[in-house]
């Protein structure tokens, strides 16, 4: 089976990747919806990910008690001693053995530029940006969906590690949906709650 039309999805680098396969192929994008996405990394952001890089070749472990800082500031205030423990522990199983393909998306990270695809998009487009962010600042997500004609923009509580936690209560998700049935395109949704 070949999709020729299909909808879009991304987090992060994702949300990059996403991005520019919309604008690349805008008549095969039904919709797009990206968190914590980025037009091109700035120096502070270089900066990081070269720390990602060397830190995935050298110590995942130490990786992993940094990536975990990435959730949004009520979870890391909810956890205690034993859940930070217990979460580096699985996180860094999961980056063992695979330091070599983080240090790829990590240099992926660094180098991507994805501007001129911008205007070419023309599916719905929901951007979202975590307030807490420190990953990926709020202001990336506001040029990418200022750069994207006709793009939304929601605003939700939260951190980098948003696809983890549900920052958004039901009435978030009902305004975030009446908002989509309305065919709103413009402006700012925000999660309630």
């Amino acid at each position: 089976m070949t999709l020729d039309r299909f909808h879009l999805v991304g987090h992060s680098l994702g949300a990059v990747v996403a991005t520019a396969t919309a604008g690349l192929h805008p008549g095969m994008v039904l919709s797009l919806t990206a968190h914590a996405g980025w037009i091109k990394a700035d120096a502070r952001m270089v900066f990081q990910f070269e720390l990602w890089k060397r830190l995935a070749l050298t110590d995942p472990a130490a990786l992993a008690r940094l990536l975990l800082t990435a959730m949004g500031k009520d979870t890391l205030h909810a956890w205690g001693v034993a859940e930070f423990e217990q979460m580096a522990a699985a996180f860094t199983g999961l980056l063992e053995g695979a330091g070599e393909g983080v240090a790829r998306q990590a240099a992926a990270n660094m180098t991507l530029d994805i501007a001129e695809f911008l205007p070419s998009v023309s599916a719905p487009t929901l951007i979202i940006a975590s307030g807490d962010d420190r990953v990926l600042p709020p202001p990336h997500q506001h040029d990418l969906a200022d750069r994207i004609p006709h793009a939304r923009l929601l605003r939700v509580p939260g951190g980098h590690g948003l696809p983890g936690r549900d920052p958004c209560p039901d009435p978030g998700r009902r305004d975030i949906v009446r908002g989509a049935k309305s065919g709103h395109r413009g402006g700012v949704l925000r999660c309630s709650g």
